[in-house]
């Protein structure tokens, strides 16, 4: 029988441990490559490269974030620009990051430019429609009453919170009057809120609200609040 020294066994499985970690290696690197390889070469469909092309982003970025919120990120972040998922990942380098915020701040300024656009327009034809249904007058615009509809007049303090009851039955029946407030501008608006006046009630004519003085309420002989004038 031929004896095989203790140093020789050694070195034989130290060899065949060597070749079964290599052949493993060589074995996971080819299977990795594979991997990469498709999710490289798997085309995008035509209506996520238009989701894409709608975030500014082109086939391979598009890939990249799609992979990416198979991660954490999609827990974290579901709602996130696709740009800063991006510019957000682990390892991204400082040119890619500085790439990726130039874009993200092209479209942000793009989308507000629209966006104030559309404001100013909206302002604009507002005031084209409204400018002649003022929602508050001055003292001065106190004797201006518009329409041939009969109207009240009700005078009143700004802190008057009786006056509610009398309001609300007047809304209900879709009685057309003019508040006579005693009070500032804010104190107006405030005491119109607390009345249940809404601005639809006053840009449709059916209630005005205008500020009065203790001088023209002395000037009318008015000399008691809240007072109904028919």
């Amino acid at each position: 029988m031929i004896k095989l020294s203790s140093s020789y066994l050694n070195r034989n499985i130290y060899k065949g441990l060597t070749c079964f970690f290599l052949f493993f290696t060589v074995a996971f690197q080819a299977t990795a490559d594979e991997n990469s390889t498709r999710f490289t070469d798997t085309k995008i469909s035509k209506v996520e490269m238009q989701r894409a092309n709608l975030f500014g982003l082109n086939e391979t970025e598009w890939k990249a974030y799609k992979n990416e919120m198979k991660g954490p990120r999609a827990m974290w972040s579901p709602d996130l620009h696709p740009l800063a998922v991006l510019g957000m990942r682990k390892g991204v380098s400082q040119n890619e990051l500085k790439r990726l915020a130039r874009k993200m701040a092209i479209i942000n300024y793009e989308r507000v430019k629209r966006e104030l656009a559309f404001e100013h327009a909206v302002r604009a034809e507002g005031q084209k429609l409204f400018s002649k249904l003022p929602i508050f007058k001055t003292e001065s615009d106190i004797q201006k009453v518009s329409g041939s509809l009969r109207r009240i007049k009700y005078y009143s303090k700004s802190s008057c919170k009786e006056c509610k009851k009398q309001v609300k039955r007047w809304i209900e029946r879709g009685t057309h009057f003019d508040a006579y407030i005693l009070g500032n501008e804010k104190e107006i608006q405030n005491w119109a809120k607390d009345m249940g006046i809404s601005p639809m009630l006053v840009l449709g004519r059916q209630i005005t609200l205008n500020q009065v003085s203790t001088t023209d309420l002395n000037d009318l002989n008015i000399t008691s609040l809240p007072k109904v004038v028919r």
